[in-house]
């Protein structure tokens, strides 16, 4: 918890019946208490101008703190008042409490604010698990009292969000670019429906070598469907070129979805010759080969 919610503090209640009979308020009791402890500059600000540099400096009244090193001396504070001064003791009762040593607000609501970090797990899990805590005690709360879970979890769940957003609008892009290349509707949704494939691989990946979800995954899964959907442009391709000359579906897609066969070179040779060339003593010819 970062507040501190019992810091001591000395509580002075005024009796105000007592103020009024010495011809005062609650004002200037505060006031005398004020310029005490404060000094007064808060209740009235002075300055004086230096003549020789034309410097502006505060001027304030202060009771030495030295004279200020107990209760007795709290109380004995004077408190000018038309009958003649009034000790502060004479005019409140002290009382010593506990309050909040700093109070926080968010929009203009006071808050306590409670600070946790992730230690050898994801902040996505550890974000789940603080969630349900939290509506487990939502139910327990006094009235206009809220749980709110905020920092890097509304972050990591707002640029996730945008993330699937553009992942789910790159493909519907790519559709009606693809729509616009082939003249066609049928085509272009043969090739996206290899997407959902790619994405099943791209969770297999993560979920093998126990790899979390975050935003170069999103990223590189982004990335990975203009992969997919190249591939499965220059298949259905292929496979409408062969159609095209009597092939049927099946058989005119399969050539393209083997290996294309290489020739084995483990240590390749390349030969070259080298031009003729002529001399004035004659011509030769030379040829090298380069391992």
């Amino acid at each position: 918890m970062q507040q501190l919610l019992s810091a001591p503090a000395l509580h002075l209640e005024l009796d105000r019946n007592r103020i009024s009979q010495v011809g005062l308020d609650a004002r200037n009791v505060a006031q005398s208490v004020l310029i005490s402890l404060s000094g007064s500059f808060q209740t009235a600000p002075n300055f004086w101008l230096n003549p020789k540099n034309g410097v502006t400096y505060n001027i304030a009244v202060q009771a030495p703190q030295y004279r200020m090193t107990s209760l007795d001396d709290l109380m004995s504070v004077p408190v000018k008042s038309p009958q003649g001064s009034q000790l502060l003791g004479n005019l409140v009762q002290l009382y010593p409490v506990v309050r909040p040593a700093v109070v926080n607000h968010y929009q203009v609501q006071p808050v306590i604010d409670v600070y946790a970090s992730t230690q050898d797990r994801d902040l996505g899990g550890v974000a789940a698990d603080t969630q349900r805590i939290v509506h487990e005690f939502e139910g327990h709360l006094p009235r206009g009292t809220s749980l709110v879970v905020r920092g890097q979890v509304a972050t990591m769940h707002s640029s996730f969000v945008g993330l699937g957003m553009g992942l789910l609008g790159a493909i519907v892009l790519v559709y009606l670019l693809i729509v616009v290349n082939f003249q066609s509707w049928l085509d272009p949704f043969i090739i996206i429906s290899a997407l959902p494939g790619a994405l099943a691989g791209i969770c297999w990946s993560l979920l093998l070598p126990h790899t979390t979800l975050s935003v170069p995954s999103m990223t590189g899964a982004v990335m990975c469907m203009g992969v997919a959907t190249a591939n499965s442009i220059l298949l259905v391709s292929f496979a409408r070129e062969q159609m095209d000359e009597g092939l049927a579906a099946v058989p005119a897609a399969i050539p393209r979805l083997l290996p294309t066969p290489r020739p084995p070179s483990s240590a390749p040779v390349i030969s070259r010759r080298l031009y003729r060339f002529g001399e004035a003593n004659g011509q030769r010819e030379m040829s090298s080969n380069i391992p």
